[in-house]
């Protein structure tokens, strides 16, 4: 059966197409971030490599100067161990102070990246579904109105003759029952879809979301008979 009322999606696509790209002003913003949380990353690994290397050679100068006899090369590794200690209390106070950073710079981000992709996902409202849905129904609801009055007026043309002269027989109808049928319904069109109605809020919502809600369902084309 050929589909009488169908939606032209080709505004619809083209806009759904241009909506590639939409948050790269967001992008720009999170490249922008990115680039800085490096600088801090690259110091971060700097601080712990050096800090493993002091590790390292505080382990082997204590071992030295265990070892070590001479009054003069004991005194000079014990200044190597304290100097080892103490720059390892600066680079431990920098790896605290660089979490604060982390958390700083991820601060003067946070009203940057909401401004931006406020303002980039404003480009959703080229879709006003409120009204997409009303005009659907709508010019739906309309159609299938028009259709079927234009049915019932055509129908009205010679439900008269057939009426006067062949249903209000009662002696004719007792042997043509079915003819009889056939016009006790009138000839409006018929709907039996098992959705529960038309359309709802929460299959609305669905769409919204993103998804096609399980009861919306694409109909198999039918056969006329």
């Amino acid at each position: 059966m050929t589909n009488l009322i169908k939606l032209d999606r080709t505004e619809l696509d083209k806009a759904i197409a241009e909506l590639e790209g939409m948050y790269s002003a967001t992008a720009k913003v999170l490249a922008d971030y990115e680039a800085e949380k490096a600088d801090l990353e690259k110091r971060g690994d700097e601080l712990n490599e050096r800090l493993n290397e002091l590790q390292h050679l505080h382990a082997e100068t204590l071992l030295k100067r265990e070892e070590e006899k001479n009054t003069a090369e004991y005194v000079k590794l014990s200044k190597q161990l304290k100097d080892a200690d103490d720059e390892v209390q600066i680079i431990q106070s920098l790896q605290e102070q660089l979490s604060e950073d982390k958390l700083q710079l991820k601060q003067k981000y946070v009203p940057l990246i909401r401004s931006s992709h406020g303002k980039d996902t404003s480009a959703r409202n080229a879709l006003d579904v409120n009204y997409v849905v009303e005009d659907v129904i709508y010019e739906l609801m309309s159609g299938i109105a028009d259709f079927s009055n234009t049915v019932r007026k055509e129908n009205d043309k010679v439900i008269g003759t057939i009426r006067d002269e062949f249903l209000d027989d009662r002696q004719l109808m007792e042997n043509n029952k079915v003819f009889k049928r056939q016009f006790d319904y009138g000839v409006g069109l018929s709907y039996s879809s098992t959705l529960p109605n038309v359309l709802n809020k929460h299959q609305v919502n669905y769409a919204t979301a993103g998804n096609i809600h399980p009861e919306i369902r694409k109909p198999q084309a039918k056969e006329v008979k």
